[in-house]
């Protein structure tokens, strides 16, 4: 539950570009682990699912891409 990092290929927390599939990989950290969202065709659609799994976390101590 930290600010986005500045150094990645998206501009959303917890998504990231994978070449190999060609697909935009959704990720978060919970409790030391890393819980693996899924790979979606399109860049905002891994960022509302981070944001789903974080409200669900971190309650309203979320940190999401969209108010």
């Amino acid at each position: 539950n930290s600010k986005p990092n500045k150094n990645t290929s998206s501009k959303y927390k917890g998504v990231s570009y994978r070449k190999d599939a060609k697909k935009w990989r959704s990720i978060i950290n919970f409790n030391k682990k890393v819980i693996r969202l899924g790979c979606f065709t399109d860049e905002i659609e891994a960022a509302k699912a981070y944001d789903e799994k974080a409200k669900e976390l971190f309650g309203e101590f979320a940190w999401l891409n969209f108010k």
